[in-house]
């Protein structure tokens, strides 16, 4: 749920591997887990180092980041930094979780994304 209480379609999965330029624009592809929440969800997952560095073979720099974040919120005036703050540490956490849970499955790959989360 958004901070105001409005809620969207998000893509649930908004990884590099996921976007594509068109017409000077990114745009998501690959919708097969869009559900109802905060559109931060999906900045929170975009921006994770495990993702970038599962999907991309390197993590974001924090440069590289915060770039990004600056050039949302100047396409987007009415984003709500302080929001998007609290509650990143706790997508941290949930990717985290979610790395442990791919470890336990077999996947070695996800051991190094788990210490970038961590």
């Amino acid at each position: 749920v958004q901070a105001n209480g409005s809620l969207s379609m998000i893509h649930a999965d908004a990884v590099p591997a996921g976007i594509i330029l068109s017409n000077g624009m990114a745009k998501l592809i690959d919708w097969k887990c869009p559900v109802i929440g905060s559109r931060k969800e999906d900045l929170c997952h975009f921006l994770s180092p495990a993702m970038h560095l599962l999907y991309r073979g390197d993590s974001l720099a924090d440069s590289d980041q915060q770039a990004f974040l600056n050039s949302y919120h100047g396409f987007n005036p009415n984003s709500d930094r302080l929001f998007l703050n609290a509650i990143l540490p706790w997508y941290t956490w949930s990717m985290a979780f979610y790395c442990l849970w791919q470890i336990g499955r077999g996947q070695s790959s996800y051991q190094k994304a788990l210490r970038l989360e961590l």
